[in-house]
């Protein structure tokens, strides 16, 4: 398949594009959904909340990011609820 053409024709007919792929075409690029679509092509994929899918992530901002004092600002930063963000000071300081 002529690569060219085809991003010619997604770029002059976007709204020929099947969804919930032409959302993805426009927020993401062409590029990045071609991309998506060679690792992931004919699989069923879930896609969580980005909360759920950087949740390690976070947590480890928050412990990185604490000082003892900033406990309120990374509840209202990070999403997690005080008790939580408690627990997981406790938790590395073990």
């Amino acid at each position: 398949m002529d690569m060219s053409m085809l991003k010619e024709a997604a770029k002059r007919f976007p709204e020929d594009v099947s969804p919930p792929f032409d959302d993805l075409l426009h927020e993401c690029g062409f590029d990045a959904l071609c991309h998506f679509s060679r690792h992931f092509c004919g699989q069923t994929i879930y896609v969580p909340k980005l909360h759920t899918i950087f949740c390690q992530c976070l947590e480890k901002e928050v412990l990185h990011r604490f000082n003892g004092r900033n406990l309120k600002d990374l509840v209202q930063k990070s999403g997690f609820t005080e008790r939580r963000i408690r627990r997981l000071i406790k938790d590395e300081q073990k």
